[in-house]
């Protein structure tokens, strides 16, 4: 008889070897904005987490991700420093030292068990007066998938919860950006029309557009509500499958982003 498969344990770690972190991202000062980018980062993290042990993290796969929380992979300092203690919360070993104007990052090194330049390894250097980045490794290879052993439960519950609330983020996003394409489309129409930002007319285009063409904007391409809800959700579905994906193609996700606004746009 084939023996019964148990539930799923989850990948467990090491316990860290480094004092718990104050850094609760929640306390952050109000108007503090996390870019898109950065969010995305935060979306592979805690899925790496979902398949690895938090002492297997390498120097290539730490330096990818601080290099990609900028669009143009040249992230300020702050922010860089910023996610290292975001990753130290999430149970990683990571640290940072100052040296005058130049800030190392580090992953603590678990053999030692002190925390040391000379031992732990180094994955990102940036002067944090002028954002330069002093340490750059060369290409960055997609995470292996080894898992570390079994070690000390390692709860994936929280993990679960933080990729709902950053998911609810990305969702605040898109919805800013449909507003702004909203308002585009808005100021567009007001132009043809002849009209300025409020609805008002300018007088050199009155009267142009006939009433019968009134309110009416590409009639035979608009989708009816029923496509237009599917599409939107197909949409939107691509958009999850893009944030997730490692490593991220910044540009399709952009694209995906536009695309989700403009159909939203057309909702009203």
């Amino acid at each position: 008889m084939a023996p019964q498969r148990g539930s799923k344990k989850p990948v467990t770690t090491l316990v860290s070897m480094l004092p718990k972190t104050t850094y609760n991202e929640t306390d952050e000062a109000e108007g503090t904005v996390r870019s898109l980018a950065y969010i995305r980062i935060q979306l592979q993290l805690l899925q790496w987490l979902g398949l690895h042990a938090s002492d297997t993290l390498t120097v290539r796969q730490a330096y990818y991700w601080t290099e990609n929380i900028a669009e143009d992979k040249h992230p300020q300092a702050k922010d860089a420093l910023r996610l290292c203690y975001y990753m130290r919360s999430q149970g990683f070993d990571t640290y940072a030292k100052f040296q005058k104007s130049k800030m190392s990052l580090y992953i603590a090194s678990q053999p030692t068990e002190v925390t040391s330049p000379k031992s732990d390894r180094l994955y990102w250097c940036q002067d944090h007066l002028t954002n330069e980045v002093v340490h750059e490794l060369g290409t960055v290879p997609v995470s292996s998938g080894a898992r570390g052993g079994r070690r000390n439960a390692f709860s994936l519950d929280s993990t679960q919860h933080a990729i709902q609330r950053l998911q609810a983020t990305v969702d605040a996003v898109i919805a800013a950006g449909t507003d702004i394409a909203r308002a585009q489309s808005r100021n567009t129409l007001a132009a043809a029309a002849g009209q300025d930002e409020h609805g008002e007319d300018t007088g050199d285009n009155a009267g142009t557009v006939s009433e019968g063409n009134a309110g009416r904007e590409n009639e035979n391409d608009q989708p009816t509500m029923g496509s237009l809800a599917a599409r939107i959700a197909v949409a939107r579905a691509d958009l999850e499958t893009l944030l997730f994906s490692d490593p991220p193609d910044t540009g399709a996700i952009a694209a995906a982003i536009a695309r989700v606004a403009e159909l939203n746009s057309q909702e009203n």
